[in-house]
């Protein structure tokens, strides 16, 4: 999901709401606090999903989409986890608690899902083979010739995912288990773009949908945890409300070079964030004498750690942007932008 700026007003959000969902992801990952994780929990990963399908454009063949998304998802994939898991073995590993073996965390990489430790090396890797899958799923669902139609294909995936985990059947390649649910925040995505466009950016209004969205989101917090590997009905609810409050205040912002460049990055944020952010708590840790489970479950230092894991992202950012295969896909993303 990596999206070339152009000049469309929609861009900006957009990448608005990346940069915001990836500093929650970074956070969360990076936090121990408790109100932290239920928080973000309720929308963070269904938002990516989300915005994901606000970009879908359904006028490519099946054979065309899926090698332009095999080309933006899973070849990056491999590659980044080919290098994360070179430097698990090499550096993390005697220092990581846990023993996984190596051959294991291998066979892992191929297997695309984090479910019982595939990928414990580099755990936020599981989600470019889910979206990968998602938008396979959902490539049928777009190209039906009604919303009825779309509508039905969406929330059979949906009540197949539930079957699931009714009888807590997972663990499957690529996160198929995963992606039948977030095919629902996807479609929604896709569904709702044409109605987001029309949305003005100056109406009271949004802050009251705002201010009640989050009241909700607060009355749940502390009474319903759940995430996207296990999403119910009522998850779904929640999550929807927590995509609503922070679009809002995407479309709100707008205009932000910052949050803007961290949101045309996700891609690295997402492969790289765990390792440059465990390196951080272990420095941070030796400089403070703090002990890292000390440092995760205070809010200033994981503010700190969060903002620093950040800062070290762009080196690698930057490193990327200059890879073939980066500018191969940002002009597919742009090709898709310019034309929505």
């Amino acid at each position: 999901m990596i999206i070339e700026v152009v000049d469309k007003e929609r861009i900006h959000y957009i990448d608005i709401a990346k940069g915001l969902g990836i500093f929650w992801v970074v956070l969360t990952h990076a936090s121990y606090e408790e109100w932290i994780w239920r928080y973000s929990w309720q929308f963070h990963m269904p938002f990516f999903f989300f915005l994901a399908g606000l970009v879908f454009l359904e006028r490519y063949s099946f054979k065309e989409f899926f090698f332009r998304r095999l080309r933006s998802l899973i070849i990056p994939y491999f590659i980044f986890a080919f290098i994360t898991f070179i430097y698990w073995i090499s550096i993390e590993r005697p220092f990581r608690p846990g023993d996984q073996s190596v051959i294991y965390e291998l066979i892992g990489i191929f297997y695309g899902d984090y479910d019982s430790n595939r990928l414990f090396f580099n755990p936020p890797l599981w989600f470019l083979p889910c979206l990968f899958v998602t938008e396979l799923l959902f490539w049928p669902a777009a190209h039906s010739k009604t919303k009825i139609g779309t509508w039905t294909w969406i929330l059979s995936y949906f009540a197949i995912g539930q079957v699931l985990l009714r009888y807590h059947i997972s663990g499957f390649p690529f996160g198929i288990h995963t992606a039948l649910n977030a095919v629902l925040f996807y479609g929604i995505g896709w569904l709702s773009k044409h109605v987001i466009d029309d949305v003005g950016k100056t109406g009271y209004y949004h802050w009251v949908i705002i201010i009640a969205c989050t009241t909700i989101q607060l009355l749940y917090m502390n009474s319903y945890v759940s995430n996207i590997k296990h999403c119910t009905i009522l998850y779904a609810g929640i999550a929807l409300v927590g995509i609503n409050v922070w679009l809002l205040l995407s479309i709100i912002i707008d205009h932000q070079k910052i949050i803007e460049y961290f949101g045309r990055n996700t891609l690295v944020a997402i492969c790289l964030q765990g390792p440059i952010m465990r390196v951080l708590i272990y420095g941070l840790s030796k400089i403070s004498h703090y002990q890292m489970e000390d440092i995760r479950q205070n809010t200033f230092l994981t503010l700190l750690v969060t903002i620093g894991t950040f800062i070290a992202l762009i080196p690698f950012m930057e490193l990327w942007k200059k890879c073939p295969l980066s500018r191969a896909t940002k002009r597919i993303e742009k090709t898709i932008q310019s034309t929505n």
